[in-house]
């Protein structure tokens, strides 16, 4: 598996990778039984109604059907929840690793990229637990609308949260304890930190020429996220 850091127009810095959809849970996945077993089994459902679910809408909105207003919110409500998804996948697919490279840029030192990957991944477990307690009250309530007609995207949405949230800290905590982290630095990462200083419509073409040559296909489209977010 390989991770990049991905510097950004702030101090801050954003871990990233491009892993494939599977399965949220891989075979390793021990979680043998009771209310664990329950959310993982649950999670790996929704996780393919809404990816499932999701294509559909695309579709819907690219041949620009007609949609009624409960339509138009379903399939906004999908999409919302299909990236939420994919925000998550890096943590839960470092899970089931031993080995990951690690990409960091080649003008900040060794140590301090390695500091900075485990500062990440602490506060992500931190981060995850909270709202893992928080969200856990949300499911248990939304289990009451079980019985009404209809798919019940309040349960979608909590348990999506409550399962993600659960393996994104297994993954953090992993990747804390036992990941051995391959250090390699890279000019390209240094470039793509001096982009986010350019005027967007060059921005956006320089981002797009380093994601090219990193070959993450989706690497540009992350980046133009975080730089319009930043404050």
């Amino acid at each position: 598996m390989e991770v990049f850091l991905i510097p950004t127009n702030s101090p801050r810095y954003e871990l990233y990778c491009e892993v494939g959809a599977g399965p949220a849970v891989g075979p390793g996945e021990n979680v043998s039984r009771g209310w664990k077993r329950w959310l993982v089994n649950q999670f790996v459902v929704v996780v393919g109604s809404v990816e499932a679910a999701k294509h559909g809408a695309v579709r819907r909105r690219a041949a620009r059907e007609q949609r009624t207003i409960a339509r138009r919110v379903h399939d906004r409500v999908i999409c919302w929840l299909a990236e939420r998804i994919a925000a998550q996948r890096l943590l839960w697919h470092l899970r089931g690793q031993t080995h990951v490279t690690a990409w960091f840029p080649d003008d900040m030192p060794r140590d301090g990229a390695s500091d900075t990957i485990r500062t990440i991944l602490r506060a992500d477990a931190d981060r995850h637990l909270r709202w893992l307690l928080v969200d856990g009250v949300g499911l248990v309530l939304s289990l009451l609308l079980i019985p009404l007609p209809g798919p019940n995207l309040i349960l979608y949405y909590f348990t999506l949260r409550v399962g993600g949230h659960y393996l994104s800290r297994r993954g953090a905590r992993h990747g804390l304890d036992d990941v051995e982290w391959r250090m390699q630095s890279s000019p390209d990462l240094s470039d793509l930190r001096r982009a986010f200083a350019l005027d967007p419509p060059v921005r956006q073409r320089r981002m797009t020429e380093i994601a090219a040559r990193l070959r993450l296909q989706h690497l540009a489209a992350f980046c133009e996220r975080v730089a319009v977010a930043a404050p």
